[in-house]
């Protein structure tokens, strides 16, 4: 019998010795996660540091669970590690569940309700536009009127009303604008324009006054609600915000209109101003949508979601989509439909999964779209509190994440639920 005499490798090396058994793991740079069980070793994380070495190629994240299995104290934890490594945070927080976070690192706080202090215009140029009239700021602002008014009516809008709203805020343009030093446009200037259409405006697309307010007619009812109705007060106008741009980010509070039936008009809105200031890439950015579900039925937010995430690399921009079940990417939209396809997009766009505990039944659902291995998907549901399954491109690996005790205190979401003396 053949024998070989005793040999010492590394562990790096040692994977070769069953490589179908063995995977190598990712590289240790960026902030530290938690312990990859499987492995016993350290696992770190880092999007833009995985992007450089063609790990990945797409920085999205998306973060599935069940309650109660330490989703959020993961997001939360993963944030401050991010923070302290110099990424720059905006986070759209439905419940505010950031407040604590945003005060452990110094983010600013903008807290949205009707009639309030705090006013953003979701068509602001951004910090790196600033004086310019670039089509690129064109587009995106078409971009945020359409997502508005397709949240309005509840389906995607016409071509024609697209040439109206282009044609709108060409004639804002045309009238100052951002040039000269003047205030962006608002979506009170875009809705008056919609309902009372210029000669100027009938007269490019090639058509009368009359035809051209009949084309518009939907898309300036869609916004009337966020100018007049019960949502004035928080978008109709300039910017009106206290933020510290030189600092560590943003959490923008929406709690007091979380159950509003037009939150999802109001995500867009603030997505869309958020996504004007980030265009600056003079630093790596994280932008985070919490509780995601409750706006994936309307089509108005998944364009925009869409769009922003495919526009993550150009940026500089990890999108990190927070929910609760996978299948809430599809289930809110009727299946088949554009927006219901379109919502799926946010599992496959996404090339960091990060799932903690689900039912045995959404984990069999989820295998197909999760890309999940026939094992992945029995292991899911038996994932103990704290412990996800991480795909991270073509790497897999379970990860216990790791919580100092002031992790603790700040991802407590359960305080409300506690006796008190």
């Amino acid at each position: 019998m053949l024998r070989l005499p005793p040999m010492a490798v590394t562990t790096r090396h040692s994977a070769s010795a069953y490589p179908f058994q063995c995977q190598a793991g990712l590289p240790l740079t960026g902030p530290i996660i938690g312990q990859e069980v499987l492995g016993q070793g350290m696992f770190c994380y880092d999007p833009f540091c995985l992007y450089d070495t063609e790990t990945l190629l797409s920085p999205c994240m998306l973060v599935s669970g069940n309650k109660g299995y330490g989703k959020s104290a993961f997001v939360k934890a993963y944030l401050h590690r991010q923070c302290l490594a110099g990424k720059w945070l905006a986070i759209l927080d439905p419940k505010g569940e950031y407040l604590d976070l945003a005060e452990r690192d110094g983010l600013s706080v903008l807290s949205l309700r009707p009639g309030g202090p705090v006013r953003l215009n979701p068509l602001d140029a951004g910090p790196a536009f600033a004086g310019t009239g670039t089509e690129d700021v064109r587009g995106r602002r078409i971009g945020v009127v359409v997502a508005l008014a397709e949240s309005a009516v509840g389906q995607p809008v016409s071509s024609n009303e697209r040439s109206v709203v282009t044609s709108a805020l060409m004639e804002l343009e045309r009238r100052g604008g951002q040039r000269g030093g003047r205030p962006a446009p608002t979506l009170r200037h875009v809705m008056e324009l919609l309902m009372c259409p210029t000669d100027a405006m009938a007269a490019g697309l090639n058509t009368t006054g009359a035809e051209l307010a009949a084309d518009a007619k939907s898309v300036a009812r869609g916004l009337h609600r966020l100018v007049e109705g019960d949502l004035a007060g928080m978008f109709d106008g300039q910017s009106q915000a206290l933020v510290q741009w030189s600092g560590p980010g943003i959490v923008i509070d929406l709690s007091a209109v979380l159950q509003s039936p037009a939150f999802s008009a109001i995500l867009v809105c603030a997505g869309a101003w958020l996504a004007q200031v980030v265009a600056a890439k003079d630093r790596q950015r994280i932008i985070v949508v919490d509780e995601c579900w409750k706006a994936i039925r309307d089509a108005g937010f998944v364009a925009w979601g869409e769009e922003t995430q495919k526009l993550s690399r150009a940026y500089g921009v990890q999108f990190v989509t927070i929910v609760q079940r996978i299948s809430d990417l599809a289930a809110q939209a009727d299946d088949g439909t554009a927006t219901s396809k379109r919502a799926q997009g946010f599992v496959t766009e996404a090339e960091t999964k990060v799932t903690f505990n689900l039912g045995g039944g959404e984990a069999r659902a989820s295998r197909d779209v999760m890309d999940w291995t026939e094992s992945e998907a029995l292991l899911v549901p038996k994932l103990p509190r704290g412990r996800a399954l991480w795909r991270v491109g073509e790497h897999g690996a379970i990860v216990q994440t790791i919580l100092s005790a002031r992790d603790i205190a700040m991802c407590d979401s359960n305080q409300a639920m506690r006796s008190r003396p």
